[in-house]
Formats: structure tokens, C-alpha cells, sequence
């Protein structure tokens, strides 16, 4: 229950808010709950898809006419958010080798060893199918995506070139 007043939860039968000092008023309510009289169909005459079911029907559990008890709800207390961790803040001693997160200089320079020609081309392998580190490995295996992707638009650039007969070559170089 709570104060009228101001809101506060009230333990049961108090007469007065410990907050506010109000005092407080209970109000006594009944209900009366008739149940509705259920009918079943007789099965013979019935043209029940389920005819083997048997519905389980009980009597509500309360005196009918008696007082209503009183909802006993508590407003939940209030908590301290918890604080946020921020990944910039945790040293980097406390994350697994393999979670170990790449700093934007490392991404840079794994930038400039997958642009090595041959080079590039056999660490990114290596790297793609390591399970040192994850973020290395999920870095280089987006490389393999962008390859892919210029793959295809170079196959649907090329197709366009052979569908117009080089017409497109010199459409575009008479713009530059």
C-alpha cells in the first residue's frame, strides 16, 4: 500500500505515512465473483475435431462474499546504476591474448603490409586463417570482402566493356 499524500510504501496496518505523517485511511472493498456455469457438449452428438480431450475446469479458490485482500505491491527499490566500462579505459594487460583489441596505428600498418604485393598477399592469408587474435583476423578477412566486391565490379565493368564494343572506353576517356 502506499501514502496517498506522498507516495511512499506503507507497511500493513499502519495508521500514519513515516514520511510524510498523513494519516492513513484503508478502504474495505468486497468482490463478488459468480462463476459462469460451464456446459460440455455430449461427445455422441458433437462434431468436435478432438473428440478425446477433456477440458479441466476447478472452482476459483476464494470465499464468494468475502473481503478482498489487499494488494501487498512494493515499489521496487531504487538502485545505483551500475558504471559503464569503456574499452579505452581498461588496461591492456586484462584482455586474452586473443581478444587483445588493435590499436589505429596497427590498422595502419596492416594497411600498408596487405598493399606489398606478394608479400601482403601471403600475410593476409596467414592472417585470415590465424586464431591469435581475433580482431586481426576478422581485419583481414574484410580484405578478403573488398576483394571480392572489386572482383565483381570489375567482371560487370568488363562485361559492359565487351557488351559496347570499347564504345565505353572512349565514352569515358572523352570526359578526362
Amino acid at each position: 500500500m502506499f501514502c496517498k499524500n506522498c507516495g511512499c510504501s506503507l507497511d500493513e496496518g499502519v495508521k500514519f505515512c513515516k514520511k510524510c505523517g498523513t494519516r492513513v485511511e484503508y478502504e474495505e472493498v468486497s468482490y463478488v465473483v459468480k462463476p459462469e456455469p460451464v456446459t460440455v457438449p455430449n461427445k455422441a452428438e458433437s462434431n468436435d475435431p478432438f473428440p478425446n480431450f477433456q477440458p479441466n475446469y476447478s472452482a476459483p479458490e476464494n470465499n464468494y462474499g468475502a473481503p478482498a485482500q489487499q494488494n501487498n505491491f512494493n515499489a521496487p527499490n531504487y538502485q545505483e546504476p551500475q558504471p559503464q566500462i569503456i574499452l579505452n579505459q581498461i588496461p591492456q594487460n586484462q584482455y586474452s591474448p586473443q581478444c587483445r583489441p588493435i590499436s589505429a596505428w596497427g590498422y595502419f600498418g596492416y594497411n600498408l603490409l596487405f598493399s606489398i604485393p606478394l608479400v601482403g598477399f601471403i600475410c593476409l592469408i596467414i592472417f585470415s586463417l590465424s586464431s591469435d587474435n581475433i580482431n586481426r583476423r576478422n581485419y583481414a578477412r574484410s580484405f578478403w570482402c573488398w576483394f571480392a566486391l572489386a572482383l565483381i565490379l570489375g567482371a560487370v565493368f568488363g562485361v559492359l566493356v565487351l557488351i559496347t564494343g570499347g564504345d565505353l572506353l572512349d565514352e569515358i576517356a572523352y570526359y578526362f
